[in-house]
Order: structure tokens, then C-alpha cells, then sequence
């Protein structure tokens, strides 16, 4: 932990000089975004038909370089998934699981909200990593605007199977680059690079591609999957119950693509 937290950050350190240059030519990322793929009910929560899908998250590990710990870790994770109840998502797992979030872009930092309430901040004032911090479900992130493009690192993310047993089994010192792009008004991209010579043989690469919310326009946020749930199906239609004349939502095939 003390080696992460005194390395030298790799973005520019003078205050401000990571914050955006123009606030208004971002305003196309704020909203509600969802993984590519994944689809959710109009209240935000994860399609009942997506329920026993795995893995959920591109961040999982199924296809991570595992080196012979890491695939040890891995293993013993899998024996034991459905042994402990899912606490949340936590970092990196919010940024493909089956529930939406928000981004809200400041000068000072981006925060991304998902719907199971995991906040993530992204700080772009020019500040390190923090260095008495310890390693957490969400890590420590600082990032830096370049033009329409974010490029975040995330250090101290802390495997907690009681909490977030979808996330990969990876070390407290794996270091997270990634790099975030809106490529189209509905499409964010992001890529990642994860390095982790503890349990990886050679940095680690994902790619996700997320498409805005057809139906929410803000962040839903309740508690359990079932309780208070106000969905139901009529005619293959998604609706809320109570609203005369329904509240339709996305059929099965087009939610599946996500996307407006």
C-alpha cells in the first residue's frame, strides 16, 4: 500500500491543469449509462431474465492472464460464489454490472453513481493519489481531462468477497489505467489496462462499450432487488404499476441492445 500511495501520479500535478477546459462540449456525457449488452427494468434494476447470467461484468476475471496465484485465488473465489450474498459492486464491477449509472462532470471531479449506490469520485484537480489511504472497494481514483477524453488511475481497489464477490481476485497494489471516450451522443467507450504482477502474467486489457439509457433520465436509487418493485409485464410490455395507462419500457429484444 505505502509504495502505491507514494508513487508519482501520472497525470500533471498543478491544481486545475486536469480539470476540463470546456465544460459545455462535455455536457453529452451526463445522463444514464448502461454496458453494452446488459439491460435493466424502467426503475433501474437488472432484468429479471439477466438474474443467473454470468458473468455479469467484463471485470469478473474469466478472462483475465492469471499467473499460478491469481488462478489459485480465482478458483477458490468460484468454489465460493454462491456461499456469500452480493453486497454491492464496488470497483471495477459498477462499471459493467447490470444496473445503470450516472456521470456528473465538475471541474474538480467526475463522480459516477450506480443504482445500488456505489459513488465513485474521479478527482481532475491536478491532486496524487492519497497517501495515507488504505485500500477500499472502490479504490482511489485521479484523472486528468484531455480535450473530450478522460484518462483516470485507479490504485488501493481491495477484493472484499462479503461485498463484491463478482469482482476479480486481484491484489490490493493492481493498478487500473483507463481511458474513457464519447464516440457518439449514445456511446461512451472505455479501455483498460490492469497491471498486477501478483496475480497476472501480463497487464490485463478490457474494452466496454456503454450505450445510454433508453428510458431513465435519472438514477433510481432504492433497496433490495425485490423490494418496492412497481415493474410489471402486461402483453410483453414493461409497465409501472399504478400509473393509469402504464409507463411502457423497452421490449426484451430492444433492451438488450441498450442505446437510444
Amino acid at each position: 500500500m505505502g509504495l502505491l500511495a507514494g508513487a508519482a501520479p501520472a497525470f500533471a500535478s498543478d491544481k486545475g491543469s486536469c480539470a476540463p477546459a470546456d465544460m459545455a462540449a462535455l455536457a453529452g456525457w451526463e445522463g444514464i449509462w448502461m454496458a453494452e449488452g446488459l439491460s435493466s427494468d424502467i426503475n433501474g434494476r437488472s432484468r429479471p431474465d439477466q438474474e443467473s447470467f454470468r458473468p455479469y461484468s467484463k471485470f469478473q476475471g474469466f478472462d483475465a492472464p492469471w499467473n499460478e496465484e491469481g488462478r489459485r485465488r480465482f478458483k477458490e473465489a468460484q468454489i465460493d460464489l454462491d456461499k456469500v450474498d452480493q453486497g454491492g459492486w464496488g470497483f471495477p464491477v459498477m462499471m459493467t454490472a447490470p444496473t445503470p449509472f450516472e456521470i456528473t462532470i465538475g471541474r474538480g471531479k467526475t463522480t459516477m453513481t450506480g443504482e445500488y449506490r456505489d459513488i465513485r469520485v474521479i478527482y481532475t484537480d491536478g491532486r496524487g493519489h492519497d497517501a495515507d489511504g488504505w485500500p477500499t472497494i472502490y479504490g482511489d481514483s485521479i484523472g486528468c481531462w484531455h480535450g473530450d477524453t478522460l484518462k483516470a488511475e485507479t490504485t488501493m481497489v481491495h477484493y472484499t468477497p462479503e461485498f463484491n464477490k463478482l469482482a476479480a481476485t486481484l491484489s490490493d497494489n493492481a493498478v487500473f489505467e483507463e481511458t474513457y471516450r464519447l464516440t457518439a451522443p449514445d456511446r461512451l467507450e472505455l479501455d483498460a489496462v490492469i497491471t498486477d504482477p501478483e496475480t497476472l502474467t501480463k497487464p490485463w486489457v478490457v474494452h466496454v462499450n456503454y450505450l445510454k439509457h433508453k428510458i431513465l433520465d435519472r438514477i433510481v436509487i432504492e433497496g433490495a432487488l425485490e423490494q418496492n418493485n412497481r415493474v410489471e409485464q402486461i402483453d410483453g410490455q414493461y409497465t409501472i404499476k399504478g400509473i393509469e395507462g402504464g409507463l411502457a419500457g423497452p421490449d426484451t429484444d430492444d433492451s438488450a441492445k441498450g442505446g437510444k
